[in-house]
C-alpha cells in the first residue's frame, strides 16, 4: 500500500448476472450460487491482504459488476470489515430496487446508487436484451427517492435504435421523473450518466 501517493479508493467487482447483455464489455458470468459463494470467500481473503496493510481508510467504495445485487447477503458481511471514509456506491439492477433491498443497502452504509436503467423506451430495452421493463425502471426510480445521497441513471448512447430519438426521450423522461420526486418526496439528487463508447448495432445482428 506504500506505493500509493495518497489513500486509495476501493472497487469491488461482482461478475455474476442472471442473463448476459450483449452490449456490456465488463467481466461477467451467469450466476451460480456455489461459484458465487467461492468467489466471495476468495474476495474476502484478498481484501484482508489490503486492509491489514492499509495505513488509514479507503477514501471511497464502489461495488460494480456484473449484478452485485445478486449477492447482497455476502456483500453485507464483506463490507462490514472494509474501512471507508467517504462515498459508498453500488450498481443496482432496477428489478432489484425493491424497498427491502434498498433498506439492506442503506444498512450496509451505501449512500450512492447507480441504477442500470439503460432506457425508458421498450424498443431499446428489447434491443439491449435487458431483463428490466420501462415500468420496472420507473418503479426503481420511485423507490430510491429520498433513500440515498445521490442516484445516477445509466443510459448508453448510441443505443442502436432510431439514432438520437430514444436518447433524447430518455433524458426528458429522467428529468421529468426526478423533478416530480423532488417536488413530492424531497427526493434524492439524480445524475444522468451515459456512455458514447457503447454500441450494439453489430452485436445485435
Amino acid at each position: 500500500m506504500d506505493a500509493f501517493p495518497a489513500p486509495p479508493g476501493l472497487y469491488l467487482h461482482v461478475p455474476f448476472c442472471s442473463s448476459l447483455c450483449p452490449f456490456c464489455p465488463y467481466n461477467k458470468v451467469i450466476y451460480d450460487r456455489d461459484l458465487a459463494k467461492t468467489y466471495m470467500q476468495a474476495l474476502d481473503k484478498e481484501l484482508g491482504c489490503y486492509t491489514d496493510n492499509l495505513p488509514s481508510h479507503f477514501t471511497s467504495l464502489y461495488i460494480g459488476g456484473g449484478t452485485p445485487t445478486l449477492c447482497l447477503e455476502q456483500l453485507g458481511r464483506l463490507t462490514e470489515s472494509i474501512p471507508v471514509n467517504g462515498e459508498r456506491a453500488i450498481e443496482v439492477l432496477p428489478t432489484h430496487a425493491s424497498p427491502d433491498n434498498l433498506d439492506r443497502l442503506a444498512e450496509m452504509g451505501i449512500n450512492y446508487v447507480s441504477l442500470g436503467i439503460q432506457s425508458f423506451d421498450e424498443r431499446v430495452l428489447r434491443h439491449l436484451r435487458r431483463p428490466n421493463t420501462v415500468r420496472e425502471n420507473r418503479s426503481a426510480l420511485d423507490n430510491v427517492s429520498g433513500r440515498f445521497e445521490c442516484t445516477d441513471v445509466d443510459v448508453p448512447a448510441p443505443n442502436g435504435v432510431a439514432a438520437g430519438e430514444p436518447f433524447s426521450y430518455d433524458l426528458r423522461a429522467t428529468a421529468t421523473a426526478t423533478t416530480a420526486q423532488r417536488v413530492t418526496k424531497k427526493g434524492t439528487p439524480v445524475v444522468f450518466t451515459y456512455s458514447w463508447a457503447i454500441t450494439v448495432q453489430d452485436i445485435a445482428k
